[in-house]
């Protein structure tokens, strides 16, 4: 997990929970492994990773899971299938029969897993933003695919969180329009120093125009800088070139280009019912 903060705005502190996910076939070996090792001779085991270890590796796999799915890409999908399948034959009701959870696709499983954990609005708040996160940082490696994906599964959540906020009483749970959380979200990203410059003219290029439109104005100081910075200084123009249609966009979409956060909204935790 990677925690920035920003100490001036708490607020605007960015966690982002995205692990590299090749650690888990890993770990899954070595549960498997250390459990034969140390309870193969125990009455009650039966296949690895034996009875002290299986609420743990039960655990992990259900999150491994959520994980490779919003990873994407061919491979991590295959991995979340598979240990998908091993806990539906492997964590049965008592009777032996298959858990009604496991019944459903995998799809299924892991939107319904994602929006059980939206119970607040810092949490809810803060894993939409982690899924706009994974959707640049697809984008600037140029896997358009996941990127839709995560931007699509972002909005989802988003939806869901602000259903039920017309009938709210005290308007806490309200969070700003979607469009506003992705603006502030890619200002963020392009900031951060730990990604490389050439990622970020990347994912400059491959964003769309509106997205670069709100953006812009926000950030030309900083690209300025940032291409000072390089051994051989970049040209503006082609590294973080002005988007088309910039002048008409202040023109007419104010609320986008410069609307300031809701701090009154980054109070709330109101709870989902």
């Amino acid at each position: 997990m990677t925690l920035w903060p920003d100490f001036e705005d708490p607020f605007s502190s960015y966690i982002e929970l995205t692990p590299d996910v090749r650690y888990i076939p890993y770990l899954y070996r070595t549960y498997m492994r250390l459990g034969e090792e140390h309870f193969k001779d125990d009455p009650r085991y039966q296949q690895p990773p034996g009875p002290i270890y299986k609420t743990g590796l039960v655990s992990a796999m259900q999150n491994w899971i959520e994980l490779l799915y919003l990873e994407g890409g061919q491979e991590n999908l295959r991995q979340a299938e598979n240990y998908y399948a091993w806990l539906r034959e492997n964590n049965p009701h008592p009777d032996g029969s298959t858990q009604q959870r496991y019944q459903q696709s995998l799809d299924q499983f892991v939107v319904g897993d994602i929006l059980s954990q939206l119970e607040t609005y810092k949490a809810a708040g803060g894993f939409i933003r982690s899924l706009v996160v994974r959707a640049l940082k697809h984008r600037s490696l140029g896997q358009t695919q996941q990127a839709l994906a995560n931007l699509k599964r972002a909005r989802q959540c988003y939806d869901y969180w602000m259903v039920d906020t017309r009938v709210d009483i005290n308007d806490r749970r309200k969070m700003q329009p979607f469009i506003v959380i992705l603006r502030d979200v890619t200002e963020a990203y392009f900031k951060r120093p730990e990604i490389a410059p050439l990622f970020k003219a990347r994912l400059w290029k491959e964003m769309n125009l509106k997205q670069r439109q709100m953006v812009y104005d926000r950030l030309q100081p900083y690209f300025l800088r940032l291409c000072d910075a390089q051994v051989q200084p970049w040209e503006l123009s082609k590294a973080f070139a002005e988007p088309t249609g910039l002048e008409e966009f202040r023109r007419t979409d104010i609320e986008y280009r410069g609307a300031p956060r809701r701090e009154d909204a980054e109070q709330g935790e109101g709870k989902r019912h």
